[in-house]
């Protein structure tokens, strides 16, 4: 990890969620990352699984955009990798 920058790891039972940030945060650039962290959340629960489609869906882990972060089709877990 870069020197001036805060790591905090929470690990679910599908995996681990990381989120890098720098220590020091000025006001906007802290009500953008919180804006964000919203959209993240969001995008998180639409990956939730139900009863009806846990019988049938895919349990891999799938590669989304460039390959920095893994998201499970099927449940809340989204790891952001370095």
């Amino acid at each position: 990890m870069q020197a001036g920058m805060k790591e905090d790891v929470f690990t679910l039972e599908e995996g681990p969620v990381i989120l890098q940030y720098p220590e020091s945060l000025s006001q906007e650039s802290f009500e953008d990352l919180e804006s964000w962290l919203q959209l993240v959340i969001r995008k998180a629960k639409r990956s939730i699984r139900t009863e009806a489609t846990e019988e049938g869906s895919d349990k891999r882990l799938k590669k989304k955009g460039n390959g920095q972060a893994l998201v499970h089709p099927t449940k809340a877990s989204v790891c952001i990798m370095r």
